[in-house]
Parts: structure tokens; C-alpha cells; sequence
């Protein structure tokens, strides 16, 4: 099996390998991870396998992938909603469910990627649950959201859930070398760090700037954490107002220093984060247990963060929520 230039996940793409060779693919998968890890091009490389006429599938050769990947084919349907939450409305999803029942033109089989699932109203949910508990047998629905628990429980427990990561530096640094020749090998690295190995996050990076101000600001964020006065922190949350595309390079690299503190506390200096020092600040500063608390916070707060538009009273909230996980 090929998935192309796609990078890292390997297990994952193992486990698709798997399901494709023994048929057993399911008809509805749902596909999570942070913005810019790559879940869409996934989405179009699974449509392009299931409807392969290769002897690999995806071949990414056929007439078939090259459509999917290139253009768009007949039997393979693209649909996602707007940035804001509630966005992606109900009408989609009435056109599926009467489309998924009317023979494919061309391929054995339908597949309909439904990005940013994220952004679907309840009602589309709801819509969308009524093909899922019964779906055709020869079409296949693929999700892709951010994180899964932003959905209704009723469309998790009838999906497979798998989840994409970042890829380690090492893979990302060469494929950015060679998309910005005309970067610095510092910049590369740096917004390599900053990115946390999400392939396209690192490229926003690159393309408008802000990866050593990422770092600084999950450092100063961090930091802050364990400050008795909460001043700090609501300063340094509220720069994130204005710079949206900032977030989510600057909440993974919390992550990662939050993940590094725990570690630190287990006598490990295998770092994700590119501020030790903090990270062994955080570990002598909090328990495990306000670490893990605040891991929680942090995930959802940028899950919040990415499918509300009320950003100032949702960081003010993210702001109080990291001050009680942390016992402050």
C-alpha cells in the first residue's frame, strides 16, 4: 500500500493498510487530530484506496486516485463547513443521506468526506446519525474534527475513531527544507519546534511568522501558571485574542511542556518542549495530578477556543480554569 509523501503516523497507516487488504474497512471512520496534522489529505488518500482500481490501493496512479487527489471524481463527495462553530448546516447532510442511496457512477463503491465535522450543528448530527446506524453497503463515510469529544456521543459510538499526531523534527525538517528553500536552517528548526511536528501548522508558521514568538508565549504562559498573581497569565492569554493563528502552535507546546513537567517528576529528561527549564519548574511546582488536571484544561480550552467566536470571555474562563487546575 502507498500513502504518498504523507509523514508519520505509521502504526495508523499500518492499521488502514490492514483493513483495506482484508476488506474490513469501516463504513463510517472518524478521523481527529490537531489543525494542520494533515487529516484531510488523509481523508482524499482513504477515498482514493477504496475506489482504486490499482493492485496496491492507493496506487496513486490510476485514473481513479488521480481524480480524487487531483480534481474530484464522481463517487467521492467533499463537504465541510465555515471556521465558526455551527457552520456546517443540516442541508449538507440531507443532500448525503438521499445521494448515498443512488448507485455510483463510475467506482464499486461512494465515499463522502465530511471535514471539520467539529463545526456541525445538532440537528446536522442528528441527520447524519440516521445514515450512519444503516448505512448502504457500498458507501463509506469518512470524519474528520479536531477532537472527538466535540461531537454528539450518538455519532462517536457509531464511527471508528482514529487519531493523528505531529511527526517527530527529524521527518518534518527535510520536507521543509525543500518546500522553503529560501528559510534559514534556524527558522526551519524553529518553526519545527514550535509547530510540534504539525506539518502544516509549521508551514503557517513559516509563511506568516510567529514561531520563536510561539515558544515565548507557551513559555510565559507556563511559567505564569505557577505565579501566585494571576496578572501574568491574563495578559499573556489575552495577546492570543488578536494572533488566532497563533493558538494552537502555542497551546501545543503547552501541552508538550505540561507532558515534559510530569516527566521530569519521573526522573526523565526525555523532552518534547524546547524549555527544560520550565518544564523542571513546572514538575518542582505542581503535582502530577494539577499537571494532568491542567493537560485537560488546556485541550479544552482550544477545542472551545476553535468552535466559539466569544474568544476574550473564553480565554478570561481558560484563564480561571488553569488557575483551579493548578491550585491557584
Amino acid at each position: 500500500m502507498r500513502f504518498g509523501d504523507f509523514l508519520g503516523n505509521s502504526d495508523l497507516l499500518a492499521t488502514f493498510t490492514h483493513l483495506l487488504q482484508t476488506n474490513r474497512f469501516p463504513h463510517a471512520i472518524l478521523l481527529e487530530g490537531p489543525a494542520g496534522c494533515g487529516k484531510r489529505y488523509l481523508a482524499r488518500l482513504l477515498a482514493a484506496a477504496l475506489i482504486c482500481e490499482g493492485d496496491a490501493p492507493p496506487c496513486l496512479t490510476c485514473k481513479r486516485c488521480g481524480n480524487v487527489l487531483g480534481g474530484g471524481h464522481p463517487d467521492v463527495f467533499y463537504a465541510e463547513g465555515g471556521q465558526s462553530a455551527k457552520s456546517f448546516h443540516v442541508d449538507v447532510i440531507r443532500a448525503l443521506r438521499t445521494d448515498a442511496f443512488i448507485t455510483a457512477r463510475e467506482a464499486p463503491c461512494k465515499v463522502f468526506i465530511l471535514a471539520g465535522a467539529e463545526t456541525m450543528t445538532d440537528q446536522a448530527q442528528n441527520a447524519l446519525l440516521k445514515i450512519l446506524e444503516e448505512p448502504p453497503a457500498d458507501v463509506f463515510i469518512i470524519l474528520t474534527c479536531q477532537n472527538a469529544a466535540s461531537l454528539l456521543p450518538t455519532i462517536r459510538s457509531r464511527t471508528a475513531a482514529f487519531t493523528l499526531s505531529g511527526v517527530q523534527p527529524e521527518q518534518v525538517i527535510p520536507l521543509l527544507q525543500t518546500l522553503y528553500p529560501q528559510k534559514t536552517p534556524e527558522e526551519i528548526e524553529v518553526a519545527a519546534a514550535a509547530s510540534g511536528g504539525v506539518i502544516g501548522q509549521a508551514k503557517t508558521l513559516l509563511e506568516e511568522g510567529g514561531a520563536t514568538e510561539t515558544l515565548e508565549l507557551a513559555r510565559q504562559i507556563a511559567e505564569e501558571i505557577t505565579a501566585q498573581n494571576e496578572t501574568g497569565l491574563i495578559t499573556a492569554l489575552a495577546s492570543l485574542d488578536k494572533k488566532r493563528e497563533l493558538r494552537a502552535p502555542v497551546f501545543n507546546q503547552l501541552l508538550f511542556l505540561l507532558r515534559d513537567g510530569v516527566a521530569a517528576q519521573n526522573q526523565s529528561e526525555n523532552f518534547l518542549s524546547v524549555h527544560p527549564i520550565t518544564a523542571k519548574l513546572l514538575a518542582q511546582t505542581l503535582t502530577q495530578q494539577q499537571l494532568s488536571a491542567l493537560y485537560r484544561v488546556v485541550e479544552d480550552g482550544l477545542t472551545s477556543l476553535n468552535q466559539n467566536a466569544n474568544s476574550p470571555l473564553l480565554l478570561t474562563v481558560l484563564c480561571a480554569n488553569m488557575r483551579t487546575a493548578a491550585g491557584r
